[in-house]
């Protein structure tokens, strides 16, 4: 049927040449496109009640990798079902998915995962902050605040019980070191060690162990606990004189004041 200001099509319509329309198409049913080349649309296609694709790929620009800054507009939300991944980079290098209990951010390409900010934060589902790495590169556990001193880079804080736990295996020690930036990777100026076969703890100072304490609590320093019972303080000197001294304000920390001395 053929209108002054248009044309009613009441069945199935084909043309076998281009067809250009000027003013707007609209269509109160469905549109369904079978053929086999492209449809190009040199302005912009608005769907107003979703795009539903049953099969084939969804492609941005084209078949290669998206990196000339397109971006998508007022998204509320993209979803991925569970184990399906968002892949990015030229070489699958970051994947982000939900496997239906837990959640991956993984790196498995060349290079590193950098998360950057100002301060990076990490919470619970609650919203409850538990790790802070702020921007002077100080580790913060249970507090958003640093030490009392500023250059303490490592906080914990909780308001109950508040401790940190080194745990290794069973037959191997569990160590804490301290080392100057002119140590090698294998070297250590300061230690903190716990032995598990024979549960003793030792200090070092200068890579050199200084004190012990034995699980029985015999101290014996710069040298090991004497062995015989009822000896609890052992203590060796480097040179001919072992001693204890007790000073006070008055005797200041020389020569005086009261001693007992090995000769």
């Amino acid at each position: 049927t053929i209108y002054d200001n248009g044309f009613e099509f009441t069945g199935v319509t084909t043309f076998t040449e281009n067809v250009d329309i000027e003013g707007n198409l609209t269509i109160g049913g469905v549109l369904t496109y079978e053929d086999t080349t492209n449809i190009d649309s040199v302005g912009v296609i608005t769907a107003r009640a979703g795009i539903n694709i049953s099969g084939g790929n969804l492609q941005v620009g084209g078949t290669n990798v998206i990196n000339s800054g397109r971006v998508l507009y007022n998204l509320e939300q993209i979803k991925l079902a569970d184990a399906k991944e968002l892949v990015l980079g030229s070489g699958n290098d970051l994947k982000i998915q939900h496997s239906g209990s837990h959640s991956f951010i993984s790196q498995e390409g060349v290079g590193a995962l950098k998360i950057k900010g100002d301060d990076i934060r990490f919470e619970d589902a609650g919203g409850n902050e538990a790790l802070r790495l702020d921007s002077a590169g100080r580790l913060l556990l249970g507090t958003t605040t640093e030490g009392a001193v500023n250059a303490d880079n490592f906080t914990v804080a909780d308001s109950g019980n508040c401790g940190i736990t080194i745990r290794s295996g069973t037959s191997n020690s569990g160590n804490l070191y301290f080392s100057d930036a002119t140590s090698g990777t294998g070297e250590f100026d300061g230690a903190i060690a716990y032995e598990q076969t024979d549960n003793r703890m030792m200090f070092y100072t200068a890579s050199t162990e200084r004190l012990r304490i034995t699980s029985t609590g015999d101290v014996g320093i710069n040298c090991t606990p004497h062995s015989n019972a009822g000896i609890n303080l052992h203590i060796h000197g480097d040179n001919t004189t072992s001693e204890i001294r007790l000073t006070n304000t008055t005797t200041g920390t020389g020569a005086n004041g009261s001693y007992i001395q090995q000769g």
